[in-house]
């Protein structure tokens, strides 16, 4: 994004590894102040709750970092940050709000109050229980977007079948 011109690009990271690198690969752009750098989990913007951040999964006894960890309620140390979408977004004025949160998309987004300030959203989709895409889809076409999606899809015995998972874009019906 940086590249291609955005004048700012706040990004959240719940991983201590992850933030690390992230420190590391953007320290130029830190520097400078045209990257925020936020080390706590992104979140629902309703309720105030404790997190804890799961480690990479083990592949052959190593840990390995996948790129995504997952988060968790929690009641037991060490809990992490909570960072309600709201609070990013506070009152600026957002260009492309980029989501991959493994599923958290949902309550992060269903429970904001200042998506209107937003002109576009991209991001992953986890379906599960009930959280659906038309369940997101409806409450972003209520706050003024417009939305398209696409499922992904898998090779199992010898058909293609649609996962619960996917990728959107909704994109602010006045900024077309």
């Amino acid at each position: 994004a940086l590249v291609r011109g955005a004048g700012k690009v706040i990004c959240a990271e719940a991983h201590p590894d992850n933030i690390e690198r992230a420190r590391r690969h953007l320290a130029d752009y830190i520097t400078v102040g045209k990257v925020d750098l936020c080390h706590g989990a992104v979140w629902r913007s309703d309720v105030h709750q404790l997190v804890t951040v799961s480690d990479f999964p083990v592949h052959d006894s190593q840990l390995v970092n996948t790129g995504g960890a997952t988060t968790y309620l929690a009641d037991l140390p060490p809990y992490l940050e909570i960072i309600p979408l709201d609070d990013l977004i506070s009152n600026a004025h957002i260009r492309l709000l980029k989501l991959d949160c493994e599923g958290a998309e949902f309550p992060i987004l269903l429970t904001s109050h200042r998506l209107r300030q937003v002109q576009e959203i991209v991001g992953e989709y986890h379906e599960h229980e009930a959280y659906t895409m038309t369940l997101l889809e409806q409450h972003l076409l209520k706050q003024g977007f417009q939305v398209t999606h696409q499922r992904h899809r898998a090779y199992v015995d010898g058909q293609w079948i649609l996962l619960a998972r996917g990728y959107f874009r909704a994109v602010q019906v006045d900024a077309l």
